[in-house]
């Protein structure tokens, strides 16, 4: 190309017309039908996550919010209470309650279902598209976000301190507008403007969220989701957005890398696109809290369970090795719902208090269970060298989701018995993905309390059967008391 910009530039890849072909060319025959059956899971999972948060203040709150913002009934639908909301508003609501209780998902960088779901199923119902359309611009803006978020934030390269900010929350919204572009039927130049246009939509990289632990966290993706629809529908509408957002200098790529030569930093944007598919990557999380918990709970519950363990007589309970940033106990309890999920010593004590996941871990009445705080107390990490975000990411990515850091739990009983049990793997990993059964299992715990049992067994099989739906806005019957 080695076009030059104003800044007397060059411009000497192509990366983002590869991606805008990719997005624009990509049609449901591409796909496998593992790729299908798969997407149909994160679908399923995302939804039965997002319903599960209905109690919570933070959600009811979110879906106050959507109201005000659609300004009147539209013909996209509040997961969470079946109220009827515009297009932008609905997928507020529902990519923020997507990650309420941080149950969805979690790829290399973060956490795409909750803008990619929600983003895609808003604009199929305003649309009145079918389950293929659905299927095909969810892989289009999975494979782009993934490719994306990976040139920022690779696990296996050099990258700016995380206290310096975090990609994380960001990214998404290129998901949220690929899989926009792609339902609108965009070209490839005009997906090529809707990625520029997210770029310039997109917010600040900032560590404010990870420094301070509000429940603000959630509604990101919220923003993520609704804006990556709307950079979209810009270009659709006929603004001019930028061209070749991801080869030009300082546009976006450099600001989260330690490196200032662009020719050093791993073109992962266009990787294997079109024949390495990512989704099929993706790790569904088992418990509602952050994903480096994922597997000592799993080991913690049914150790206990296996051992017939009586709490009472726990003296200690060992993570090894412990999680960076994560082992925070606080012995008054905690005020903030993301302070909890980001917690080792409360979830795992959670955990083995009430095995039976959901939002009731993080009710403010439990946040401060003395049973919790007292069984808690007694979490702690071994004087193995602290395990970070690199180590796990690495292995996760390097294996192509096939791998995952050993995990160690050791309980400590009162009368000297010691039972300890190491794994890698949790339920909803890749190399350990839930089956239809087991997701329908938990889909049902996750939804009949705030919905009939009734209904949610007919959004089951509406979702089960996504390939074979004519029109995805019937769908918005089944969301609601």
């Amino acid at each position: 190309m080695a076009e030059v910009n104003r800044f007397g530039q060059r411009i000497e890849t192509d990366y983002t017309r590869k991606m805008a072909q990719f997005v624009s060319n990509l049609k449901f025959e591409d796909l496998s039908e593992e790729i299908v059956e798969r997407v149909k899971l994160i679908t399923l999972h995302t939804i039965g996550c997002s319903i599960a948060s209905a109690p919570m203040e933070t959600t009811i709150g979110a879906d106050q919010v959507a109201a005000k913002i659609s300004g009147g009934p539209g013909a996209a639908t509040s997961w969470v209470s079946g109220r009827k909301l515009s297009l932008l508003a609905a997928a507020f609501v529902n990519g923020t309650v997507s990650d309420m209780l941080d149950w969805e998902d979690c790829s290399y960088t973060g956490h795409p279902s909750a803008a990619l779901v929600p983003g895609t199923m808003a604009l199929c119902e305003t649309q009145k598209a079918n389950g293929r359309d659905y299927i095909t611009a969810f892989v289009a803006g999975y494979e782009i976000y993934q490719r994306v978020a990976l040139s920022v934030a690779s696990p296996v390269y050099n990258r700016k301190d995380p206290k310096m900010g975090t990609s994380l929350p960001n990214c998404p919204i290129f998901g949220a507008a690929m899989s926009a572009a792609k339902i609108y039927g965009l070209s490839p130049e005009q997906c090529n403007q809707a990625m520029g246009m997210a770029v310039l939509f997109l917010k600040q990289f900032s560590n404010l969220q990870q420094a301070t632990m509000t429940e603000a966290y959630h509604y990101e993706y919220g923003w993520c989701t609704q804006g990556g629809i709307q950079a979209a529908l810009c270009v659709r509408e006929g603004i001019s957005g930028p061209m070749d957002c991801f080869d030009t200098p300082y546009a976006f790529t450099e600001h989260l890398n330690t490196v200032n030569d662009r020719s050093e930093i791993p073109q992962w944007l266009d990787n294997a696109l079109g024949e390495r598919f990512m989704v099929m990557e993706l790790l569904l999380k088992h418990w509602p809290a952050n994903m480096y918990l994922q597997t000592p709970i799993e080991i913690a519950v049914e150790l206990a369970g296996d051992e017939n363990i009586d709490l009472d007589q726990v003296a200690e309970v060992i993570l090894d090795p412990p999680a960076r940033h994560r082992m925070h106990f606080r012995p008054e309890g905690y005020t903030s719902v993301m302070d909890a999920e980001f917690s080792a010593p409360f979830c795992i004590a959670a955990a083995l208090v009430d095995p039976n996941a959901g939002p009731q871990w993080f009710s403010k009445e439990n946040m401060k269970n003395p049973k919790v705080l007292e069984l808690g107390a007694k979490i702690k990490g071994s004087e193995t060298k602290l395990n970070g975000m690199g180590p796990v990411f690495t292995v996760f990515y390097q294996t192509e989701g096939k791998g995952f850091p050993d995990r160690s739990i050791t309980f400590k009983m009162k009368d000297g018995t010691v039972y300890e049990r190491t794994q890698a793997f949790h339920k909803g990993h890749p190399a350990m993905m839930y089956t239809q059964e087991e997701l329908h299992e938990q889909f049902l715990r996750q939804t009949t309390p705030n919905m009939s049992e009734e209904k949610a067994e007919k959004l089951y099989r509406f979702i089960m059967d996504l390939e074979n739906q004519a029109d995805i806005s019937a769908i918005g019957a089944l969301f609601g008391q």
